[in-house]
């Protein structure tokens, strides 16, 4: 008999538990937090996954689709640590990007210790601005010698080239004011800002680059799925290990991609490189 998803859902989402309002980091007078979502001690525990959420890096949090994604693949042996980050209302970037490594330096220092949670390997995962985050922990940052930060990333319909989006002509611009990557970093991409190019993860390919599964839709109107396409070329080219799932009919964070069939490739993806 085939189990209805919601019922599906509610059934594996027993099968773990969640600490929340983790500190993890203290800046500007204030803390940030991560929750963990456990696996049930019954459960062989695989690995730990950090997931961003998304929102343009301007609005979200942690516990969004939590109920599709964190806790389902908690239930299926990993430790997930849903994340807090400064938006850029609070602070431009690269401050979001900060928060990330700091909470991927926080659960290998303390994981273990306080939670018993082994976290020798970390996986990202990321949807939208979520994705770029985890897409930049995988990628280090080749300009300064920064290694990744994570050893493997599942990136749903992310941005992966911020100059092709600021690529706007004055008229574009008189019309359509300022473009999303200036709201992002505060001025134009420049190429010739080594800070900017940090940022643009295409730019940041390198062999050293952790494997990455790229995720998207072939009708995301918000993020064009052709970035998802040119990012996997380049990093194939690279030689770095990645693969691509473009789903037929989807939109930006369709429905569709919190299906189990795409908690499964999840699943599997960090299995195979987390292990």
């Amino acid at each position: 008999m085939k189990i209805p998803e919601a019922g599906y859902n509610m059934m594996i989402k027993a099968m773990h538990q969640v600490i929340r309002n983790v500190p993890y980091k203290s800046i500007g007078g204030r803390n940030l937090h991560l929750d963990l979502h456990l696996p049930d001690e019954s459960i062989r525990r695989r690995g730990v996954v950090v997931y961003f959420h998304g929102g343009g890096l301007e609005v979200g949090a942690r516990g969004d689709y939590e109920d599709t994604r964190a806790s389902i693949l908690a239930a299926m042996g990993y430790t997930v640590a849903t994340v807090e980050y400064r938006f850029i209302q609070e602070a431009l970037l690269p401050a979001a990007l900060e928060d990330g490594r700091d909470a991927v330096a926080w659960l290998k220092l303390n994981a273990k210790n306080e939670y018993g949670v082994d976290a020798s390997t970390v996986g990202a995962w990321g949807a939208s601005a979520g994705g770029y985050l985890a897409a930049l922990l995988a990628l280090g940052n080749p300009l300064a010698g920064r290694m990744p930060a994570v050893d493997a990333a599942a990136v749903w319909f992310a941005s992966f080239d911020l100059a092709a989006m600021d690529a706007a002509s004055p008229m574009e611009e008189e019309v359509m004011g300022p473009s999303a990557v200036e709201g992002l970093l505060g001025e134009k991409f420049d190429r010739s800002n080594e800070l900017h190019l940090s940022l643009n993860p295409v730019s940041m390919i390198s062999a050293n680059a952790s494997a990455m599964l790229l995720v998207t839709g072939d009708r995301d109107r918000v993020i064009e799925p052709s970035q998802s396409v040119r990012m996997h070329d380049a990093l194939v080219q690279a030689s770095v290990t990645s693969s691509l799932y473009i789903a037929g009919g989807a939109g930006h964070e369709d429905p569709v991609f919190d299906r189990p069939t795409f908690i499964a490739v999840v699943k599997a993806f960090f299995d195979e490189h987390l292990a």
